[in-house]
């Protein structure tokens, strides 16, 4: 039994928008989890109340690796060639080059 794969046009929107939406969310993670850090540190110093802050980056954090790995199980479980690799390689890719122009 041959499965129906969707078009390579729609494949490649899906990949185009997929990966647009994944670099700015794995790029914010490593600045999430420095406003836990911070956050944390500076309710040590005050006695506390950095509850929101750490949520807040805490959310941020998982949304920013779910939302890319989520993504590729659900492309490739629906038929999709180009959109997972995309989505899985080119994405982790872009966020290294984006941190690489950033440090220097």
């Amino acid at each position: 039994m041959t499965t129906t794969r969707p078009p390579v046009g729609r494949d490649a929107f899906h990949a185009v928008w997929l990966t647009a939406l994944s670099v700015p969310l794995l790029c914010a993670v490593p600045y999430a989890l420095m406003l836990v850090v911070f956050a944390v540190s500076a309710a040590s110093e005050r006695g506390g109340g950095a509850g929101a802050l750490v949520a807040l980056g805490v959310a941020v954090a998982v949304v920013g690796v779910a939302v890319p790995a989520v993504a590729v199980v659900v492309t490739a479980r629906r038929g999709y060639r180009i959109a997972p690799l995309s989505v899985g390689l080119a994405a982790p890719a872009l966020v290294a080059a984006v941190f690489a122009v950033l440090a220097h």
